[in-house]
């Protein structure tokens, strides 16, 4: 359809009655076309170039007029605060490349560019023209799930260390996910790395006891599930009520060493809206084989967003937002003595984002 002059004559029944999908010739009334009542006005045309509805209604006021026009995305999330490949996952119903607005494909935007798949009626409710309300999926509590398969290509967020003697696995990880939940003593899986045998690596999940937060999975020689422990965990009090957009970031740091055994230790820290809420830490000697580097590299285990694959876990709420990126934005600064130290990028994080879902 072909747009509006943008100056010289202009005819009501011809050239703004085609725009506005009327026949042409047919008698139209300027009020009508200009208020919406032969069409609706499609305001993703720049305020210039449209209608603005009110009294005096005036043909020039469909000057450069286009009603098909589509607005341009302005992404909402400033890419700077990444490098490279370090944001490995990103699911955003804000975005139209992530999700076109119909059907069941969801793309992650991260580095690996994995294909997701909504699962048994996920909605989508589209609210991208608005600068403080975001776009998101909707998740029943029942069986509801966003699938991303093959997900061993995230392998490269965990290193494995061999150097004098001494041998060891390395990873770090930061997660986000904007949530707002309908029920608070609901277990729901918010993002989770898993297989279809449920032999996890890590869940980001709301729990039935009112906490939230990130739990990590350790395996035995044999590769299985064998421990898992929410290190830090947001307590009921620190956790918004039902009805609230809420960040909730976990990072973490690992690191596992051997001399004739196996040890490891873990720094974790979880944040609601980008305040430190949940501060923990193990170390564990002779007792557990593998880090998730072993669960990434021999179990090839999904991402999934809402769930986990047995259906164990349905989250009831919507998810605006999931993240993930290969630094522990907070907990390990690059040395032992700059552990637990402060750094600024969970919040500036939470404030690049934070606008978007009213905050």
């Amino acid at each position: 359809m072909p747009t509006c002059p943008s100056s010289g004559a202009i005819e009501l029944s011809n050239d703004i009655g085609r725009e506005l999908g009327g026949s042409v010739g047919a008698e139209t009334g300027l009020k009508d076309a200009s208020t919406g009542g032969i069409a609706t006005i499609n305001t993703d045309n720049d305020a210039a170039n449209r209608p603005d509805g009110s009294a005096p209604h005036q043909m020039t006021e469909f000057y450069s007029y286009d009603h098909s026009a589509s607005a341009a995305y302005e992404d909402y999330f400033d890419p700077s605060l990444t490098v490279g490949d370090e944001m490995v996952f990103r699911m955003d119903a804000d975005h139209p490349d992530c999700y076109s607005g119909s059907g069941t494909t969801v793309n992650d935007l991260g580095y690996y560019d994995l294909t997701g798949t909504m699962n048994n009626g996920v909605s989508f409710t589209n609210n991208r023209s608005s600068a403080t309300t975001p776009s998101y999926f909707e998740f029943d509590g029942t069986n509801d799930s966003i699938s991303f398969p093959n997900t061993n290509e995230l392998l490269d967020t965990v290193d494995e260390k061999t150097t004098s003697g001494f041998v060891g696995e390395e990873g770090e990880w930061t997660n986000h996910v904007w949530f707002n939940m309908d029920n608070k003593t609901h277990n729901g899986g918010l993002l989770v790395a898993d297989n279809s045998s449920d032999e996890r690596v890590f869940q980001m999940k709301t729990k039935s006891n009112s906490t939230v937060g990130a739990t990590i999975f350790y395996s035995n020689d044999t590769g299985h599930q064998d421990n898992s422990t929410m290190f830090g965990p947001v307590s009921d009090a620190n956790t918004p009520e039902p009805g609230n957009w809420i960040l909730l970031s976990c990072t973490w740091y690992l690191l596992m060493f051997g001399f004739g055994s196996h040890s490891y230790f873990l720094w974790c820290k979880n944040y609601i809206n980008g305040v430190l809420k949940g501060n923990g830490a193990g170390d564990y000697t002779d007792t557990y084989g593998y880090l998730p580097y072993y669960m990434f590299q021999s179990h090839a285990p999904d991402l999934y967003v809402g769930n986990n694959p047995s259906g164990s876990n349905p989250f009831n709420g919507k998810i605006g937002s999931a993240w993930m990126f290969k630094k522990d934005f907070n907990v390990y600064g690059g040395g032992d003595s700059a552990r637990y130290s402060s750094r600024s990028r969970i919040d500036d994080f939470y404030n690049d984002t934070k606008a978007k879902y009213g905050h």
